[in-house]
């Protein structure tokens, strides 16, 4: 019979599987609040979103409007 995988090993399964937007979410929540927390100004906010678009870590919106 085989043994069932703990509850930290499932979250690290996930985390390898889906590693890229795992880092890109994590930041951006990160960046978010040193947002609140006035560390950061909405420029660099700015900056670091269009650096983890670059990057590829946050995917870029797709464009489905269809000119009718």
């Amino acid at each position: 019979m085989a043994k069932r995988p703990t509850k930290p090993r499932r979250i690290l399964d996930v985390i390898v599987k889906h590693w890229r937007s795992t880092i890109g979410s994590l930041m951006i929540l990160v960046s978010i609040f040193l947002l609140i927390f006035k560390v950061i100004t909405a420029e660099t906010l700015t900056a670091i979103i269009a650096a983890l678009i670059a990057a590829g870590y946050i995917p870029k919106a797709k464009s489905d409007a269809t000119d009718s």
